[in-house]
């Protein structure tokens, strides 16, 4: 269980670090189904224990925006505004 902890915690890291928060959403939907599923096959308790990788995507995640963050500052750039054009 340690080691599916891990590996949603990279997921989330990953997620974080290059995506934007839409795909952190689907990846939860993912997880949430996946606690569903445990819940089912193996138990109510169980399933609450799952609940542990819904944080640690979160965490993964709130983790890979502060790397992402960094990196942008350490190497000068900003963030690029989106702006429409008048026609």
């Amino acid at each position: 269980m340690l080691f599916a902890l891990v590996l949603h915690l990279i997921a989330g890291l990953v997620t974080g670090s290059v995506f934007k928060i839409r795909t952190l959403l689907v990846v939860l939907c993912c997880v949430g189904g996946e606690v569903i599923l445990a819940s089912g096959m193996h138990g109510i308790s169980f399933g609450l224990v799952q609940v542990a990788n819904l944080v640690a995507v979160q965490i993964g995640y709130m983790a890979g925006m502060l790397v992402r963050g960094a990196i942008e500052r350490s190497l000068g750039r900003t963030a690029s505004a989106r702006t429409r054009r008048a026609s």
